[in-house]
């Protein structure tokens, strides 16, 4: 509506809103706790939050660190390193340790393919959710935290996340190969519903749970992790 007003105030006298429903995430609640191997007591609550650096006074509304389009659900499991999370990442995993990734958390670093198609490999893989994660070394303060991160600098912090879709297809998921009008055909997705990936065409909606975080985040989650060799470096 601001538009629209903005473009007549300009002179232009037929302007004209249309409304086209498309499938959105409402987001109500992301948690990701670290526990203790062998007790399962919490050890660390991720922080899954940016702070305010600068006091922006729109802070509050901003979207909260999340990949839109992950699938619902709850995922306790041990975590697996899978580097980028690349087709040939998850066949080292596997060459490593056969069905290792079977009902455990993936965790990939951004970079290299597509967000979406990092969760596709996961679920693919058997993997029950994933974490995908910032690396210091390609944007934050590097290894050795020499570079200057925000507000003084121009590298991301320990805290910050890049959001962003996992879906991997085109337009509306309901209205994969037709265009999206009010009252028009679509797919049915029931509300709180795992997406049907039998519907939604060429598994383009993931149904394990997505969450993004910073490397501050992720040196907790991976802390202590081990295995027989370890990923490549980059």
């Amino acid at each position: 509506e601001i538009t629209a007003s903005k473009l007549r105030d300009f002179g232009f006298d037929d302007v004209r809103v249309d409304y086209v429903p498309v499938l959105l995430e409402d987001l109500q609640s992301r948690e990701v706790v670290v526990r203790d191997a062998t007790t399962g007591a919490p050890r660390y609550t991720c922080v899954l939050e940016e702070p305010n650096l600068i006091n922006q006074t729109d802070y509050a509304s901003a979207l909260k660190p999340m990949n839109g389009y992950s699938g619902n659900g709850t995922a306790t499991a041990p975590v697996v390193w899978v580097n980028y999370g690349r087709l040939e990442d998850y066949e080292t995993v596997e060459r490593l340790q056969p069905g290792v990734l079977r009902g455990r958390i993936a965790v990939a670093r951004y970079g290299k393919i597509f967000r979406g198609n990092k969760a596709q490999l996961a679920e693919r893989y058997g993997a029950a959710g994933i974490i995908i994660v910032n690396d210091p070394w390609l944007v934050g303060g590097g290894v050795n935290g020499t570079r200057p991160v925000f507000p003084n600098g121009p590298w991301a912090t320990n805290l910050t996340v890049q959001r962003g879709s996992v879906y991997t297809g085109e337009g509306d998921p309901r209205t994969p190969f037709w265009p999206s009008e009010e009252g028009g055909p679509a797919l049915l997705v029931a509300a709180g519903q795992v997406y049907d990936n039998d519907e939604m065409i060429g598994n383009a909606l993931p149904r394990i749970p997505v969450q993004p975080m910073g490397y501050g985040d992720a040196a907790e989650v991976l802390q202590g992790l081990g295995g027989p060799l370890p990923m490549p470096a980059h």
